[in-house]
């Protein structure tokens, strides 16, 4: 199994992860504003600084990914990762 978090791009619609799987693969969607804070890939998208962000009101419709957000996924994906036992389902 191999689990790997997608880079973003275009308008905001949850941090996807991809999961390539011997039985198939797909991808998980997650999506939480949390602390209502951008994750550090999401200023680096936009090419600004937190500052510039929280100015120009960048996240005010909700539509970005949040560090929470990325830190769940960052577990998420992990976890994945490191899951090798072969499930009975």
């Amino acid at each position: 199994m191999k689990a790997t978090i997608q880079p973003l791009d275009g308008k905001y619609y949850g941090t996807v992860i991809n999961v390539e799987h011997p039985h198939g693969n797909f991808s998980i969607s997650v999506w939480c504003n949390g602390d209502f804070k951008p994750s550090k890939r999401e200023l680096k998208y936009h090419g600004m600084k937190l500052k510039e962000w929280e100015e120009d009101q960048i996240g005010c419709d909700g539509h970005f990914e949040s560090k929470d957000c990325y830190e769940v996924c960052k577990i998420i994906e992990d976890a994945l990762n490191g899951f090798l036992v072969e499930s009975d389902y």
